[in-house]
């Protein structure tokens, strides 16, 4: 029984500080999103390519200075890129990038999107 309350206290101490830290998460996961589409830049989007890792896209994307965040779609995964420039500018630049990240521990890359969207068709390896 004197262990059993400090366990309970611990385990609810543990419960509430993991809701924070998932609220503080979505919330986060929101703001990127609606800075993403809400800013008067164009964007690209792409589906996330075969055994890519969505995250490392958009740390990739984030690093080079692209905002970017991941989407669930019917089909999977997209990324949408808010632009620097413009699309036309960023594209080879975007599709360089995600090519050139490691999709899992082992480094192996993938070959980037063949294809976005606006560009119509199915991207490589889908």
């Amino acid at each position: 029984m004197q262990i059993a309350i400090p366990v309970v206290v611990v385990l609810a101490v543990v419960v509430v500080v993991g809701g924070f830290v998932a609220l503080g998460a979505a919330r986060l996961q929101r703001q990127r999103t609606r800075d993403v589409h809400e800013t008067p830049t164009e964007t690209l989007r792409f589906p996330v390519p075969e055994g890519q890792d969505a995250a490392a896209i958009v740390t990739a994307l984030k690093r080079e200075g692209f905002s970017s965040v991941m989407e669930m779609v019917p089909t999977g995964q997209d990324i949408v890129v808010s632009c620097r420039s413009t699309r036309d500018r960023d594209r080879e630049r975007i599709r360089a990038i995600v090519g050139g990240t490691p999709t899992s521990l082992e480094g192996g890359t993938s070959k980037g999107p063949g294809r976005f969207h606006d560009e119509g068709g199915r991207m490589h390896g889908a």
